[in-house]
């Protein structure tokens, strides 16, 4: 399913909070209040978006795209703005993962230039699956070896396997995401000056890997 593109080109987004929001489950012990802790194995990302002063042109075409999204029911993808290359520039290459089956916090993948640090620690990449598309953030610098092989390792956790080849995607790396509730994105215009502004929470959408 092809899903539409968050209006990045506006120029109109500034980044209020970009998390990565989990829900671990504390069960204290009555007794000794010692806590057995149960991990989030799906968390997703959350992003909240305070845009910028809009002119006529610009609010009418943010608010055409909040419109067509009908309410939080609405899917698109969102790329984060203040990560949207590698750190050290595009690596160059043609990277894919290397093994089908693979799950967890770490991917074996190919097709990296030989021999150099291609990625560095907070990086962001996705890749896409039968269940969507998914986005991680490396939590360790990723090197090479002679063969362009690189063990990728990130959070979140893999959700769904990626097929072997699947293509690892470094420029402009999205989510499908969709608005928290119906009233986000609703537009305040100043009266007299024509001048919008508008908040936007969003939080990453996607389909159960069982």
């Amino acid at each position: 399913m092809t899903l539409p593109v968050f209006p990045a080109d506006l120029g109109i987004e500034q980044v209020g909070d970009f998390h990565l929001l989990h829900a671990t489950e504390a069960f204290p012990s009555a007794l000794t209040r010692a806590e057995r802790l149960r991990a989030d194995l799906t968390p997703r990302w959350t992003v909240e978006l305070e845009l910028a002063e809009m002119l006529e042109p610009e609010w009418r075409r943010w608010t055409a795209f909040v419109y067509a999204l009908a309410g939080a029911s609405g899917l698109f993808h969102y790329s984060p703005t203040h990560a949207l290359r590698p750190q050290l520039g595009l690596p160059g290459g043609a990277p894919v993962v290397a093994g089908a089956g693979q799950t967890g916090r770490t991917l074996a993948t190919g097709g990296w230039p030989a021999g150099q640090t291609v990625l560095k620690a907070g990086d962001l990449f996705h890749f896409d699956t039968d269940k969507g598309r998914e986005l991680k953030a490396l939590t360790e610098d990723a090197v090479s070896d002679g063969a362009g092989a690189a063990t990728l390792a990130f959070a979140p956790p893999i959700r769904r396997a990626p097929a072997d080849g699947a293509a690892l995607i470094l420029d402009a790396p999205s989510c499908a995401m969709r608005a928290v509730d119906d009233a986000q994105g609703a537009l305040s215009i100043r009266k007299g000056q024509r001048v919008g502004r508008a908040r936007f929470r969003i939080v990453e959408s996607f389909v159960s890997a069982g």
